[in-house]
């Protein structure tokens, strides 16, 4: 599954057991959401419209898909006509891009509309027979006890000897990379969470390599590495 936000940095905002966090890209917030809803990596991809150009997916949930988001017209639209642009061709680029947003599921899509108004590209392009749902008729998901239930594991890899090979293990064994943080991670469940099997796995005792286990927001356990071994140079005195 995917989901679309319009723009990549925006204000977005997760309740859960009484903690409020706020989140100003589309995609931080989309990798909190993975985590206390405890699905598997790569179960659900958040992204920007205009970001998953070229991909697919089989089930989509478009987002925003409102008449302030499908055309976007800045307020100050006519700062742009320096570049050529006119509401016509803003109006149509608006187009296209509704048009990659629905154009991604290969099964299933969902829009979402948060406003009154829905985009005018989704009122001409709707095909009869839709069914609409009011927000407030789906039910909520009860994300305390999914936060609670998780684990996640952080794996710090850029100082490892073999980084390839190690990047690779990590792949095959179902970790995602985050890149502002420079770290893999993946989350278990904490019932079946094991230290043991961790340290079993190839990459655990690369030289260089830093784990930890964090449940909520506080680490429960933490594992490094053998130092990495440092070349011996051989000066000769004569």
């Amino acid at each position: 599954m995917a989901v679309f936000s319009r723009r990549r940095r925006g204000f977005h905002v997760v309740e859960a057991n009484g903690i409020t966090k706020t989140f100003d890209e589309f995609g931080k917030y989309g990798e909190y959401l993975s985590k206390v809803l405890k699905l598997p990596p790569g179960t659900v991809r958040f992204s920007s419209t205009h970001g998953f150009k070229g991909q697919e997916s089989e089930a989509v949930i478009l987002l925003s898909a409102d008449e302030r988001n499908y055309p976007s017209i800045h307020p100050h639209w006519f700062l742009s006509t320096m570049f050529g642009d006119t509401i016509p061709t803003i109006t149509e680029a608006g187009r296209r891009l509704f048009y990659v947003g629905v154009s991604r599921p290969k099964v299933h899509l969902d829009i979402v509309i948060f406003g009154e108004n829905p985009s005018p590209f989704w009122t001409d392009a709707m095909p009869a027979g839709i069914k609409a749902t009011p927000w407030g008729n789906i039910p909520q998901v009860a994300l305390g006890a999914a936060i609670a239930s998780i684990v996640e594991l952080r794996v710090y890899n850029a100082q490892v000897e073999h980084f390839d090979v190690v990047r690779s293990q990590l792949k095959a064994s179902g970790f995602r990379y985050h890149g502002d943080e420079k770290r893999w991670w993946r989350h278990f469940d904490v019932e079946h969470f094991d230290t043991q099997i961790v340290l079993s796995s190839p990459w655990a005792n690369e030289p260089g390599i830093r784990i930890e286990a964090w449940h909520g927001d506080a680490t429960i356990w933490q594992h490094r590495g053998p130092e990495r071994r440092t070349p011996t140079n051989f000066n000769s005195a004569w």
